[in-house]
């Protein structure tokens, strides 16, 4: 290798404590009081339920917070998990890996961590090195310590799932659950996330922050055409 090229790679190549910096440069900044909010009731939460319409940021904050969290040093892993439930139409058999095969279930939360932390580089790589996707099928019999667990569209998940899923919670973990009770894809009688955070409110070390279309920030025409819809 020519002296030259030898040179680049060195100007190329981050130190320790230049990756460091750059971690903690990973992007949570609320767009609105409700969202700054959210924030701080998650930070003095061990378990943090983000309820509301679509469009609040609800994901982004939670996948945000995460980011941070690794970022500071305060957790070493960020647990995706999220109900399989499909809304009205089948994708079928997916071949592949584990990661292959619910990588169409967890985009939604890939696309709030690309936002906090950029698509590309080595932020992003740290970034990615810390996530473990965890199906809520093979969670039983596992304790996840210094680790945030997020289980997005919590709204689709069955109350043995929520009790599996909030019991997984290890030694310095915290655990942010998402869900707009609005769109549940499961039938009525299945559906838990309303009445387990009504069991739960008020319980010391669990917040519940609900969101309202007041907060929509995915596009100016949401909020009115959500409210036109549930009428």
């Amino acid at each position: 290798m020519r002296d030259k090229d030898m040179k680049r790679q060195k100007r190329r190549r981050k130190k320790p404590e230049q990756v460091e910096q750059m971690l903690r440069e990973v992007a949570l900044s609320p767009i609105n009081k409700q969202q700054d909010a959210a924030i701080k009731a998650i930070s003095r939460a061990s378990v943090a339920f983000l309820v509301g319409p679509a469009g609040t940021g609800k994901t982004h904050i939670a996948c945000g917070y995460a980011a941070r969290c690794v970022a500071d040093g305060k957790v070493e892993r960020i647990i995706l998990t999220r109900p399989i439930v499909e809304a009205g139409e089948s994708l079928g058999f997916l071949p592949g890996t584990l990661e292959e095969k619910c990588g169409p279930y967890v985009l939604p939360i890939y696309d709030a961590l690309d936002t906090v932390a950029g698509k590309v580089g080595q932020r992003r790589e740290q970034l990615r090195a810390s996530l473990q996707i965890s199906p809520l099928a093979y969670m039983r019999g596992r304790t996840f310590n210094r680790s945030i667990i997020v289980v997005d569209e919590s709204q689709n998940c069955t109350l043995a799932q929520l009790r599996l899923v909030i019991s997984r919670l290890g030694v310095d973990s915290q655990m942010i659950l998402t869900g707009d009770l609005s769109q549940s894809d499961l039938r009525s009688n299945d559906q838990a996330l309303g009445s387990v955070i009504d069991k739960l409110e008020g319980t010391p070390g669990v917040a519940i922050f609900r969101f309202d279309d007041t907060g929509i920030v995915r596009h100016p025409i949401l909020a009115e055409v959500l409210r036109r819809l549930s009428k």
